[in-house]
């Protein structure tokens, strides 16, 4: 399941990266970047609804993964 996790992360950053730096590269055309893209079409509130729970969802995954004791129990991730 770690290797998932990797693999996902790896192609969302790199994906995201290549977007990005494309509308960086070519700031004089019309394009924009992915991040000002992302804030002309999705709302505010539902994009900060989406990083919330992804970020609760990272935090909790973490926190279980560090604590000894749930570990032990095999609870933890």
């Amino acid at each position: 399941m770690h290797w998932l996790w990797v693999a996902w992360a790896t192609a969302g950053a790199a994906t995201f990266a290549a977007l990005e730096g494309y509308g960086l590269v070519r700031a004089h055309d019309d394009d924009l970047t992915l991040t000002e893209e992302i804030g002309r079409h999705i709302p505010r509130w539902l994009f900060f609804a989406v990083l919330g729970a992804f970020e609760g969802w990272f935090a909790s995954h973490f926190d279980l993964e560090f604590d000894e004791e749930a570990r032990d129990r095999g609870t933890g991730s």
